[in-house]
C-alpha cells in the first residue's frame, strides 16, 4: 500500500515552531553559555588574587580572556568549514571540562587556562548558529530562545560573587564546571532531537528528504 506523500511544510511547522522541549533546551544551553562567559569575565581577576597570582599578572587575566574570546570567534569562521558544527561543539565542551580543574589545582597556569577558556568559548555562539542553519533551519523561536538564555546567563556574576565570599576561591571553577555540564546535558538533548528530526524527514527509500 502506497504511503501518502509527506507534506514538508506542515511537518516543518509541527517540528520546529511548536517544539517546546527543544526551545527550552536551547534556552538552557544559552543560559549556561552566558553563565560561563560572564562568570569568568567578571570574577577571574578576584579569583586570581585569591589564588595568590601576582597582582601584575592578575590585572591581565580579563584581557587574556577577551583576547581568547575574540580569537576563538575569528577561528570559528574556519573551524565551521573544517569540522561538522555538532562535532566542534562536543569537542569544545569536553576540552572546557578538562581545563577547569587546572584553575584551582595549578595556580601557575591560571593565565594560560583563562586564555584558552576564552578561546573555547569563542566558537560557541557561531557554532550553535551553524547547527541551526545546517540541521534545525533558522527561525525566530529557536534563535530567540537561545539569545534569551544568553541574556539571562548574565545574572551569573551575582551568584558567583556571593559564593566566592562564602565558600572560597575553589567555588569559581566548580560553578563554571556546573554551567559547562549544563551546556553538555542540553547539548545531548539537542543532538538527539536533531537525529529524530532528520530520521522523520526520510523518504521510503531511506534517503533524507531535502530541506525547504
Amino acid at each position: 500500500m502506497a504511503h501518502p506523500p509527506l507534506d514538508l511544510e506542515v511537518t516543518k511547522r509541527k517540528t520546529f515552531l511548536n517544539d517546546r522541549p527543544l526551545t527550552l533546551m536551547l534556552l538552557a544551553f544559552g543560559f549556561c553559555a552566558g553563565g560561563v562567559e560572564s562568570g569568568i569575565r567578571d570574577w577571574i581577576f578576584i579569583f586570581g588574587i585569591k589564588m595568590a597570582v601576582p597582582e601584575q599578572q592578575a590585572y591581565w587575566l580579563i584581557s587574556l580572556f577577551f583576547a581568547g574570546l575574540t580569537a576563538g570567534r575569528a577561528l570559528a569562521i574556519f573551524l565551521n568549514r573544517l569540522l561538522d558544527p555538532k562535532k566542534l561543539m562536543t569537542i569544545i565542551l569536553v576540552l572546557m571540562l578538562l581545563e577547569l580543574p587546572f584553575l584551582y589545582l595549578v595556580p601557575q597556569v591560571i593565565p594560560a587556562v583563562t586564555f584558552f577558556l576564552g578561546l573555547l568559548m569563542g566558537p560557541t555562539v557561531p557554532g550553535i548558529l551553524g547547527i541551526f542553519a545546517n540541521d534545525l533551519k533558522l527561525n525566530g523561536e529557536l534563535t530567540g530562545s537561545f539569545f534569551l538564555g544568553l541574556g539571562l546567563g548574565g545574572m551569573t556574576p551575582y551568584f558567583v560573587g556571593a559564593a566566592l565570599d562564602r565558600a572560597g576561591s575553589w567555588i569559581l571553577p566548580f560553578m563554571i564546571g556546573l554551567y559547562v555540564l549544563g551546556m553538555g546535558l542540553a547539548w545531548v538533548f539537542v543532538r538527539q532531537r536533531i537525529h529524530q528530526v532528520r530520521w522523520h524527514h526520510q523518504d521510503n527509500s531511506g534517503r533524507f528528504l531535502p530541506r525547504v
